[in-house]
């Protein structure tokens, strides 16, 4: 199966067949007559001034049902007309997301000229749909005191789970990758959406990339958005993995011409202090964050160039953010050729953050059967080019990171061809310049890296001299096309997408192409590099097509989805070698057959949906699916990768015996070497035999990149209940559980367990260590001498090694409530109760390993389940008449990190109990003494409040305000230092980087 016919099918299908858009919402419903008898051939009208061409329509069919699919957001009114019958009017529909309203009406024998108007509250409750979503509408995001980026908003959801330290106001950087998760998933299975078509691609990474199908570093104008749908579960054939999907949906502009302009700001003085006596005992630098100034400002305008034809929407957006880096000082030998890090008391290391962006969109009704939309998006992103560092990370060698320009065009087309048959298509394109680029003005080229994992100048673990950059490129085009034919009772949904992501990745060190490790300022190791830059080149591909149903039946309603994928990867030409440590150079062509060579697979999904009570106030789901990893730049799709499988850096132990920080051995001699007679080093052997070499350290098994089922995958299963309690106002409790397959696993041929000799390490005396004061930790091997450094690699799909099963498995409870309250109260929140496990014991005893998991013979921590954990999410807001004064708050708390003790025992304290000195030549090993998720540090929590004055001068409105974060100012750590040093033992478990201390920003926004 190749992919030539692909690109020519997807050639066609953007030009000349029409597609589907991500699931909007719905109106349904049964008409009966007064007597209870069902009415076909009822007319059914929707109409919205959200519809360009201002009404959709349907007709009832046998079963006297009708069905409106795919109606974007907005507030509807619904007519209902058949002769010889009064038409009926339901009015204040509010839709959103991927909502299915049910609205069943009864109609009265009358003329066709006489009209019955409901009034009513407006659905809360989804009887028709498994989709398991939260929907924030623009108007909602903008009256949260939030920092308006795709992170601050997506933590606000139950069961999201957001990558990386907790962002409080704006304060983390704007050249981040967005990843996202949800009930236990993989942290890049998420997806980021535009109007329906994911703006995923690349996420970075020192290799070959580390980028899920749809994370990247694109940032969505949310001050603009018209509203952002998040779906948790429930997905059918559209979703590309069991991940969450955040679905932004920009504004498109409208009959009426209308603007806003937005501007915030903060600095140092409107910041206090969260150190507290226990902090400040520590005796640690502070860890804070210190907000040095933020600035951010946005302009929109929107409106007809054509009424009821063509619309435009245009914006565009600037912010710029500084703040102190928690404990990291300027060194004061940066850019000489010092070998220690001195720290400078007077310069705290600063991040500095810029982001510069613009988009437009255009939407024309070019007939009543045919709309197009097009969208362009031009985003600078540009982070630590004027500071830089992090805890452990001195400026002069902390990278930067970046993604500039990046491009997205999207093209979009829909049809209702028909009253039952809805067609469209949808075509997008992301360029995008990535990662972390070389500084202007480096003066570290010539310097070597240096990592000391002992403590310098109060710092540990800290890294500094030179820095370590990379240059990136990707483009991704996308591909969707689908049609939908509606009944009442029946909505059928066919579709075909599919995307292409083409990666080339430079990765960049000092060069010398050499780092260093030290020890308290003592030479340890080197490390080798076998180019300068590392080149990685990938392309993968990606191909999809899915049927699904749905059948209504009175109460029940069934929901049904099979969807094939298809995916397979490339590698283009590349080089590697030409260095001083690596001389010769190894050309690898293109190869089209080393990577995935086809992944098939048919995967299933099913929902059950019973409307409890028979009046749409409850409803009782169940959902199940299998879904597979997404065809990326990382993981399966680059392990054939030439450039993954050849060693490209190497390792050995160092003593620098004569004191001047140069290893005096010969480095490109393998083997280990004592010259200190001589007046030269000792150096240990290579720690990997193969570099140097074409010989590949690692071979595969072939059905880990071909065949059917063979893929990564999970399933996913679901059950809940909502009930609407109160008009507007709604409670849920959901159950889910998720668990991953089709993992591999590694043996090394070149030894056995055999190899591998025990010994027992004893744990500080520490009463803070709680549960690991003192303790034994048995269960720990070391390779002999004889085998140090031997590699040959056989990695297996679990399914062909006889014997393994690893188990890995997610669980939890959901609580949500959602509130619409008269009065303009809206109020949302819940609870997730969870608990997950993860059990690998058979790979060990079968004499296998994998990522993750160490080789030999240690059983130590091969089977953990973590205990119940719990997360809060809420958000209110509330505007008070007659003083027209807006209150607005968040609120998230979520488990704190696990406690890690990394404590470096000396080459003598293990020989104590192992009987001789570790092999090749170690001085330290390090060894967590606590087991895997025993114990956590506290939860993380932070309470943020908005207050603002709302103004208005004719048609204009101004909205005056303040945004409090960290309301409580809590100092909770986030972060904390996992190094136990006997040297300086009071450094571990302090804070690396704690909650910033409270601040404001006053801000306003004007709309007119």
């Amino acid at each position: 199966m190749r992919m030539q016919w692909g690109s020519v099918l997807t050639l066609l299908a953007v030009l000349s067949v029409p597609a589907s858009t991500f699931a909007q919402a719905s109106l349904t419903g049964t008409v009966r007559d007064s007597s209870g008898a069902v009415l076909p051939g009822v007319t059914v009208e929707a109409g919205s001034d959200a519809l360009i061409e201002k009404t959709r329509s349907a007709v009832t069919d046998g079963s006297g049902q009708y069905r409106i699919v795919d109606l974007p957001a907005g507030t509807y009114k619904a007519s209902f007309t058949l002769p010889g019958f009064a038409t009926v009017v339901r009015d204040a529909i509010a839709l959103s997301g991927a909502f299915t309203a049910t609205v069943n009406v009864e109609m009265r024998v009358g003329g066709i000229e006489e009209t019955v108007t409901i009034t009513g509250e407006s659905p809360i409750v989804d009887v028709q749909s498994t989709v398991r979503q939260d929907v924030l509408k623009g108007s909602l995001i903008t009256e949260l005191p939030a920092a308006r980026n795709i992170q601050n908003i997506a933590i606000l959801i139950p069961g999201m789970a957001v990558g990386g330290t907790l962002d409080v106001g704006g304060l983390r950087g704007g050249a981040e990758v967005n990843t996202f998760s949800a009930h236990g998933g993989r942290a890049d299975d998420g997806r980021l959406q535009l109007d329906g078509m994911s703006v995923g691609g690349p996420t970075g990474g020192a290799t070959a990339n580390s980028g899920g199908g749809g994370t990247s570093y694109f940032q969505p104008d949310m001050g603009n958005a018209s509203e952002l749908a998040v779906t948790t579960s429930g997905a059918l054939g559209e979703a590309e993995s069991g991940g969450p999907v955040i679905n932004v949906v920009p504004k498109s502009g409208g009959n009426t011409p209308a603007g806003s302009f937005f501007f915030n700001f903060a600095n140092s003085a409107l910041q206090g202090s969260n150190l507290t006596d226990e902090l400040s005992a520590q005796g640690t630098r502070p860890a804070t964050e210190d907000l040095i100034t933020m600035r951010d400002l946005t302009g929109s305008i929107g409106g007809p160039i054509n009424r009821d034809k063509l619309w435009y929407f245009a914006s565009g957006r600037t912010k710029r953010t500084e703040k102190k880096v928690p404990i990291m000082l300027y060194n004061k030998n940066a850019g000489t050729n010092a070998w220690l890090y001195e720290a400078d008391p007077a310069r705290q290391a600063f991040n500095d953050s810029t982001t510069h962006a613009g988009n437009v969109r255009l939407t024309w009704q070019a007939s009543q059967r045919h709309k197009l939309n097009v969208y362009y998006d031009q985003q600078s992103l540009k982070d630590n080019h004027e500071g830089g560092g992090t805890a452990t990370t001195s400026p002069e060698a902390a990278g930067t990171a970046d993604a500039y320009p990046q491009h997205l065009i999207q093209t979009g087309w829909q049809s209702p061809w028909t009253n039952r048959l809805l067609l469209d298509a949808t075509f997008s394109s992301s360029i995008y310049d990535y990662g972390g680029r070389e500084r202007d003005g480096n003066a570290t080229r010539d310097l070597v890296r240096v990592t000391d994992t002992g403590i310098q100048s109060g710092i540990q673990s800290v890294t500094y001299r030179s820095m370590n950059w990379n240059e990136n490129h990707a483009f991704v085009p996308r591909w969707k096309v689908s049609g939908a034919y509606v009944t009442g009772a029946h909505s059928f949904k066919i579709g075909y997408m599919g995307f292409v992501q083409d990666q080339d990745n430079l990765n960049f060190t000092n060069n010398n192409d050499i780092s260093y490790t030290f020890r308290n300022g003592i030479p340890q190791s080197v490390l080798m590099v076998g180019d300068n830059p590392i080149r990685f080149r990938s392309r993968a591909y990606s191909q999809s097509a899915y049927v699904q149903e749905q059948w209504t039946l009175n109460r029940l309603t069934l929901q049904g989805a099979a969807r094939y994928d298809y995916a397979r990867s490339i590698y283009p030409h590349q080089e590697f070698g030409g260095s001083q440590f690596h001389p010769r150079v190894i050309d690898f062509p293109t190869d089209t057959e080393g990577g995935v060579t086809g992944f098939h697979d048919i995967n299933p999904r099913l929902g059950v949906i019973y409307d409890l009570t028979g009046d749409g106030k409850t409803s009782v789901k169940f959902n199940a699916g299998r879904y597979t990893d997404s065809a990326s730049s990382d993981g399966r799709w680059t392990l054939g990768n030439p450039m993954s499988r050849i060693q490209t850096t190497v390792g050995r132990t160092w003593v620098d015996a004569n004191g001047n920080f140069n290893p005096d051995c010969d480095l490109l001699n393998p083997a280990a070497q004592n010259l200190i007679a001589s007046g030269g080093d000792s150096c240990g052997a290579w720690n990997n035999n193969t570099f140097g070499t074409e010989v590949f350290s690692t071979s595969y098994d072939p059905d880990m990149f071909k065949g059917w089922y063979t893929r990564p995958m999970d399933w996913e299963v679901g059950a809940s209940v909502q009930r609407e309690i109160r008009a507007g106002m709604s409670i849920e409790v959901g159950y889910h559980r998720r668990w991953i397959d089709k993992w591999t696993l590694i043996e090394n041929t070149l030894n056995t367990h055999a190899d591998f000799d025990p010994y027992s390490v004893v744990a500080p005396t520490d009463p803070r260590l709680d549960v690991a004061n003192g303790r034994v930790v048995n269960d720990l091997w070391n390779i002999s001498q004889a085998k140090f450094g031997q590699i040959n690699n056989e990695t297996y799909l679990e399914n062909n090694a006889p014997g393994v099963n690893r188990k890995n498995w997610w669980q939890g409870v959901d609580l949500n409530v959602n509130a619409r309250l008269s009065g303009g109260i809206t109020l949302r929140g819940g609870a997730v109760f969870s608990s997950s496990g993860d059990d690998w014991c058979t790979y060990i005893e079968n004499g296998y390993y994998g990522t993750g998991i160490p080789e030999g013979p240690s059983m130590r921590n091969c089977k953990t389940v973590t205990p119940i954990q719990t997360e809060l999410k809420g958000l209110g807001s509330y505007t008070i008449p007659k003083i027209t004064v807006q209150v607005a708050g968040t609120f998230t708390s979520r488990p704190g990190p696990a406690k890690v003790a990394n404590v470096q025992y000396t080459a003598a304290e293990i020989a104590r109990s192992l009987g001789r000195l570790p092999s090749g030549g170690a001085q330290t090993i390090t060894i967590n003494v606590f087991e895997t998720n025993e114990t956590f540090y506290e939860s993380i929590s932070t309470f943020d409040l908005r207050i603002a004055k709302l103004l208005r001068f004719g048609r204009m409105r101004a909205n005056l305000g303040i945004d409090i974060f960290n309301a409580l100012n809590s100092s909770t750590g986030q972060t904390y230092n996992g190094t136990y040093s006997t040297a300086n033992p009071s450094l571990w478990g302090t804070p690396t980087l704690i909650m910033p201390a409270r601040f404001a920003k006053i801000g306003a926004q004007i709309d007119f």
